[in-house]
């Protein structure tokens, strides 16, 4: 690796990543509308020159008619058959449908000046860890691939699991995907009480480790998160911005010293928090900016980084 590479990849989920866990009522911005979120994080992307890996829902492409005849075939007692149950009751208390199905969404990042990503994070955000039959998980990452890879012309590399937690890799094996985002590469992650180091971990500006191209025990290829930039919900909205900000530049420092990888993510919608993390994005991007001007820092998609790691092996 010639200079460090900065990626950002986004967990594109709408109601489909929350409606278990409070959805509307827990999150009051998700009724302010997606797509100015999504607009805000575009028009940034361009101003900067960063290209992004878009990871959707597979059924946010889709309308509901299109997903309940997708679905339909499967029985209300097979392993599928609670999840899609939690789905529809909560479809039914959402107040828009466009808090589930948003193609235009999609079609807004295709048509930007700035070329991205489009990636997968599942069919129906159903969480991998937690998937008993392997046809689930089998049937989770081809419909979603199947489902999007319209929208690109061509065969998706990345997937994200939801929730970032992994499972079935040996099914991810035989999917139609080169890569996906491994967990988070925290320095604490071995160590017992878990919660307590992550919150000591949010509050100090300890650098966020830089990570590297590895590969699991089934062969399949994966980049770890360095960071995950958390919304301003709770207790984090009193972590004053330049704390957050000087975590993540020191992140990116450390990667320019031993030229790896600084990879951030987070939930577009999140920027529905406060308007001060758009701000903190930006602040982010005009540093990755500068880095880049200097020759010390690159900017690829999780895509792109698997063509670097399929060249390099052929």
């Amino acid at each position: 690796m010639q200079s460090a590479v900065f990626t950002i990849s986004l967990d594109c989920e709408l109601l489909w990543g929350s409606h278990y866990v409070g959805g509307e009522k827990r999150y009051p911005y998700l009724k302010h509308g997606f797509s100015e979120y999504y607009r805000g994080l575009l028009d940034l992307c361009e101003r900067y020159k960063i290209s992004a890996t878009f990871a959707f829902v597979g059924a946010i492409a889709m309308s509901a008619e299109e997903f309940n005849r997708k679905v339909a075939h499967i029985p209300v007692d097979s392993p599928y058959g609670n999840w899609l149950e939690s789905i529809s009751a909560a479809q039914i208390a959402a107040e828009t449908e466009s808090s589930w199905y948003a193609r235009g969404i999609i079609d807004s990042i295709l048509a930007s000046k700035q070329k991205h990503e489009i990636a997968s994070h599942s069919f129906t955000h159903l969480r991998f860890n937690r998937i008993d039959a392997p046809e689930v998980a089998a049937f989770e990452l081809a419909a979603s691939a199947v489902t999007l890879s319209k929208y690109c012309g061509a065969r998706l590399k990345t997937f994200i699991f939801p929730e970032n937690r992994l499972g079935h890799l040996k099914e991810f094996k035989s999917s139609p995907y080169f890569i996906y985002r491994g967990e988070d590469d925290t320095w604490y992650k071995n160590l017992p009480l878990q919660s307590f180091f992550h919150f000591i971990d949010q509050v100090l500006p300890i650098p966020p480790r830089p990570v590297t191209l590895a590969t699991d025990e089934y062969g399949n290829t994966y980049v770890p998160g360095s960071i995950l930039l958390f919304a301003y919900d709770g207790v984090r909205k009193l972590i004053p911005d330049w704390l957050r900000y000087l975590k993540v530049k020191n992140g990116i420092d450390r990667a320019i010293a031993e030229k790896k990888i600084f990879h951030l993510w987070f939930h577009p919608w999140n920027l529905g928090s406060s308007p001060r993390m758009l701000k903190l994005l930006e602040r982010v991007f005009v540093y990755v900016d500068k880095c880049r001007a200097e020759g010390s820092l690159s900017v690829a998609t999780i895509g792109d980084l698997a063509s670097i790691s399929e060249s390099t092996t052929e």
